[in-house]
């Protein structure tokens, strides 16, 4: 019923937009949202487009909205490869360090980027990964929070990554340096470290 009508209403936009249904894309993507599963991959990478253009717009708050709705649905979507949910999850986590709230980006940045790791691709996550510092390094982390497990990523990101590839070597050094400052910050505050 419902589902049937959405999936045939997205069909017909698609075929009376054909070579301009990026400016519909939001449209399309939530028709294909609401058709189902069976048309999670088409509602995904709609929404994805749809994101894409909100960040060209900037329009950073609609993109996250956006990325969040691609994400739903490339989790249902039994086809989607490892490195399309990557894209779709490190969308979502790029969204926010384009609105300024970095802190909110470094889950979906950091299951993005440890899914490539895990596939065996140093590269792509450290490329991921370090989109958490497109902003100012240092200002990522407002206060000194302590996170062991994204010490950790970098730390594993960096072992992992070839020698020919120095500039994303040094790139995640520093990225790791920054969260190495605030754990020692945070054990001085605490009285458990030096000073």
């Amino acid at each position: 019923g419902r589902r049937r009508a959405h999936a045939a209403a997205g069909q017909a936009l698609e075929r009376r937009r054909v070579g301009r249904t990026a400016e519909h894309a939001a449209e399309l993507a939530e028709h294909y949202r609401l058709a189902g599963p069976a048309h999670a991959r088409a509602a995904w990478s709609f929404a994805r487009r749809a994101a894409e253009l909100a960040v060209e717009r900037s329009a950073p708050d609609e993109a996250a909205r956006l990325y969040a709705a691609a994400v739903d649905a490339v989790q249902a979507d039994d086809s989607a490869s490892p490195e399309e949910r990557e894209s779709v999850r490190s969308g979502l986590g790029r969204a926010p360090c384009r609105a300024a709230r970095p802190i909110d980006a470094w889950a979906h940045l950091a299951a993005a980027g440890e899914s490539a790791l895990g596939r065996g691709d140093p590269v792509s996550a450290a490329r991921i990964l370090l989109a958490i510092t497109e902003q100012p390094v240092w200002t990522w982390r407002t206060h000194p929070l302590v996170d062991d497990r994204a010490i950790e990523t970098w730390q594993a990101v960096l072992a992992a990554l070839p020698k020919h590839e120095p500039l994303l070597r040094a790139q995640v050094q520093v990225a790791l340096a920054v969260e190495l400052v605030h754990d020692d910050v945070s054990k001085v505050l605490e009285g458990t470290g030096p000073g």
